[in-house]
């Protein structure tokens, strides 16, 4: 199984507009990002955003932020380490820069769980249980 890792360069900014408004974000102070293609470099221009919450799929309890978000084309705003109550609302002073840390600190486990012999057991119900025998097959050979 080959190993990639993507970085994003750190002096990645986000600019959003809404009308005459523009809101500039720096990487890691304000924002992050991140992509699953492979690819040399990755660009966002004009797309549309579409506010997703946490992006939390728990099947097994009958919860998906993204359930029915038709996301083609468009970029999801996700909130992450920023847990409130329906009805806060958001204030520019918040300090989320614990984000990156979190992301190093599950990208460390991710990859700690996916050294080792023996992988981790899902829920029955979970979405990935199914993918196990093809994961168990394409690790072995």
């Amino acid at each position: 199984m080959q190993t990639v890792e993507i970085t994003a360069d750190p002096s990645a900014t986000l600019s959003v507009a809404s009308g005459a408004t523009i809101q500039h974000f720096t990487y890691a102070d304000d924002m992050v990002v991140w992509t699953r293609r492979v690819v040399p470099e990755s660009r966002l221009e004009a797309s549309p955003l579409v506010f997703v919450g946490h992006g939390i799929v728990g099947t097994e309890f009958g919860w998906n932020d993204d359930e029915g978000v038709d996301m083609r084309g468009k970029t999801a705003v996700i909130l992450v380490n920023i847990a409130h109550p329906p009805g806060d609302r958001f204030d520019e002073h918040w300090d989320v820069s614990g984000s990156l840390d979190d992301l190093r600190l599950r990208y460390a486990v991710g990859r700690e769980v996916a050294d080792e012999a023996r992988w981790p057991e899902w829920y029955p119900t979970s979405e990935f249980r199914a993918a196990r025998p093809a994961s168990r097959a394409a690790a072995s050979r």
